[in-house]
């Protein structure tokens, strides 16, 4: 017999992130950390001997999401590589904060190149759940640099580009290797 589990479309799994929120005393930002952590923990557990890791941070959750992991990796003495679009900075105050202790603990950022840095894992924190649009040009062109990457590539909580309720692709999508979901297993996966 097959056990049963349920799918979540965005709206249920954001009503889901807030409960998750108000458990935790109304703090998101120790939801953001435990996201964060467990993507590192997910990442040792895949590429443990992966050493230079280079994380695409989008301007939302998701980012923030990226952030914490690079500040885990970059901590651990991993070589990190944050990079993200000059339209992404992080505009959520869960994704600025999260940004700015990456910073604190001496990490870079630095603003998309025409190739993304040879590493030996990607992260994909562009976009979560949320995007049910095609990426504009320029996060195409950045979803195109990351699936030309030779190393393997981990996306946060749903692959860039994919709509996480009908699982199509209205544009460009990144080709994750491994997806970590949060929260809630997403109907479009």
């Amino acid at each position: 017999m097959y056990g049963f589990l349920p799918l979540f479309d965005r709206n249920a799994a954001r009503a889901l992130d807030r409960r998750a929120t108000a458990l935790l005393g109304g703090d998101g930002y120790v939801l953001m950390q435990r996201a964060g952590q467990a993507a590192w923990q997910s990442l040792l557990q895949q590429w443990p001997s992966a050493q230079r890791i280079s994380v695409v941070c989008g301007p939302g959750n998701n980012g923030g999401d990226g952030y914490v992991l690079a500040r885990l990796a970059h901590r651990s003495g991993r070589k990190v590589s944050v990079l993200h679009l000059a339209e992404h900075v992080p505009r959520t105050p869960l994704a600025q904060r999260a940004c700015t202790e990456y910073v604190s603990s001496g990490g870079r950022i630095e603003l998309f190149p025409e190739a993304l840095p040879q590493g030996d894992v990607v992260v994909d924190a562009l976009f979560g759940i949320g995007l049910s649009r095609a990426a504009d040009p320029a996060a195409a062109a950045l979803i195109d640099s990351i699936n030309l990457q030779a190393a393997p590539v981990f996306s946060l909580d749903v692959p860039s580009g994919l709509d996480s309720d009908l699982g199509s692709a209205p544009g460009k999508v990144v080709h994750a290797t491994a997806t970590l979901q949060f929260i809630a297993r997403h109907a479009g996966l």
